[in-house]
C-alpha cells in the first residue's frame, strides 16, 4: 500500500538558499530572498537553534556547537528549504 499524505508546505527552489562555509567552523552564512525563520536540528532531531528574521542574509555563531552534521529549515515567504550543515572545529 502506499500512503499519501498531503501538507500545505511549499518547498522552495533547492537553487534560492545558500549556506557558506560548509563545513563550518566559527560562524554560517545563510543567504535566501526574505528569510522569515530558521530553525537547526541535530541529527537526534532535537531542537538546536532557532530565530525569527527580517532580510535576506544571516551570520549564526557555531562556535560553541559541537561537532555533527545538522538540519537547517530556512523558512522565506515563498516556502522553506532544508540543509545540512557540518560543524567542524
Amino acid at each position: 500500500k502506499v500512503y499519501y499524505s498531503p501538507t500545505d508546505v511549499t518547498e522552495m527552489e533547492t537553487s534560492s538558499a545558500h549556506l557558506f562555509p560548509n563545513p563550518a567552523d566559527q560562524s554560517i552564512n545563510v543567504e535566501a530572498e526574505g528569510i522569515t525563520h530558521v530553525t537547526v536540528y541535530n541529527m537526534l532531531g532535537q531542537l538546536t537553534y532557532e530565530v525569527d528574521v527580517d532580510g535576506n542574509r544571516m551570520k549564526i555563531n557555531v562556535s560553541e556547537w559541537n561537532e555533527g552534521i545538522y538540519l537547517m529549515k530556512i523558512q522565506t515567504g515563498m516556502g522553506q528549504v532544508m540543509r545540512r550543515v557540518s560543524i567542524a572545529h
